[in-house]
């Protein structure tokens, strides 16, 4: 319960009171939903997996920008990202994310949409400054179970 007030006390900071009524609900369908979202990231990779973090709200402000990386495969190796809010953005601000082929997918977001990619393999980042505005996420963290990612390492040396 804790830490739904801590995640209201954040939403009620980025937006109108009315739309928070609305999120409330969002928030217990989110959390419910982690399940099942779980299970289409663990039939997307294939291997068992489990989750090793989730936050937000991050909120970002006009000129924000993430440089091009790739995450720890230890903790990231597979990640969402959910929109929960934007506001008054003069040009969308696209998720940049490179695929196995090197080619770039440049995704635009809209609240209530979630994105799932190989983070500790993909590049990806928003080299673009947010343009006007914010924008807000939740992310979540998935790792293949343990069992199977102690057989990767293991396979890796």
């Amino acid at each position: 319960m804790y830490v739904y007030l801590d995640f209201i006390m954040h939403l009620i900071c980025l937006i109108s009171l009315s739309l928070v009524r609305i999120l409330i609900f969002s928030i217990y369908s989110f959390d419910v939903g982690q399940g099942r979202l779980k299970d289409v990231v663990q039939e997307w990779v294939g291997v068992p997996i489990e989750q090793t973090d989730m936050y937000g709200v991050r909120r970002y402000e006009t000129g924000a920008r993430l440089l091009t990386h790739v995450d720890r495969i230890t903790t990231h190796a597979v990640s969402l990202i959910v929109n929960i809010a934007q506001g008054n953005l003069t040009a969308p601000w696209t998720v940049e994310v490179y695929d196995h082929a090197n080619r770039l997918h440049e995704v635009v977001m809209e609240p209530g949409d979630i994105v799932y990619y190989e983070s500790a393999k993909s590049l990806h980042g928003r080299n673009a400054p947010l343009a006007g505005g914010y924008y807000a996420n939740i992310f979540t963290h998935y790792r293949p179970s343990a069992f199977v990612f102690s057989s990767c390492i293991a396979l890796q040396f």
